[in-house]
C-alpha cells in the first residue's frame, strides 16, 4: 500500500536535526509506531487546521499521536528541541535549517496546543 504524501512532511534536514531529541524508546510493552510518522501527523494537524479525530488513516491513530504530543509536552520535548535549535545557531555559523526547525516547531507547538481532541 502506498501512503500519500501530505505537505507538511518532515525533511530530511528538519529530522535529522529533531530525531536524537526525542525521547528512546523503552525495552518494555509493544513496539512503538515511528516518531517520523506520528511528527508528520502532528505537523498535518497543526497545518492543515484539523481535528484530532480527523487525521487521515495514512498516519498513525489519532489516539497516538495525541498521547505522545501531550507525553512530549510533559516532559519538556519541545523546550529542549526549541532551546538546543536556538544555540545551535547562535553558534559561530548560524544554520538556516536549524532556524528554521526552530520556528517550526515553536508555531507548531502553540496551534497544537489549542487543538481539541
Amino acid at each position: 500500500m502506498k501512503i500519500a504524501c501530505y505537505e507538511p512532511d518532515v525533511t530530511e534536514t528538519l529530522w535529522e536535526l529533531i530525531e536524537p531529541m526525542l525521547p528512546a524508546a523503552k525495552n518494555l510493552g509493544r513496539k512503538r509506531k515511528s516518531l517520523r510518522k506520528i511528527l508528520n501527523a502532528l505537523l498535518h494537524v497543526a497545518k492543515a487546521g484539523c481535528r484530532w479525530r480527523l487525521l487521515p488513516v495514512d498516519f498513525p491513530p489519532w489516539q497516538t499521536v495525541y498521547a505522545m504530543f501531550r507525553r512530549w509536552i510533559a516532559e519538556g520535548v519541545w523546550e529542549r528541541a526549541d532551546a538546543r535549535l536556538r544555540t545551535q545557531s547562535a553558534s559561530a555559523r548560524p544554520n538556516r535549517a536549524r532556524l528554521a526547525a526552530s520556528a517550526t516547531i515553536a508555531r507548531y507547538v502553540s496551534r497544537l496546543n489549542s487543538a481539541a481532541p
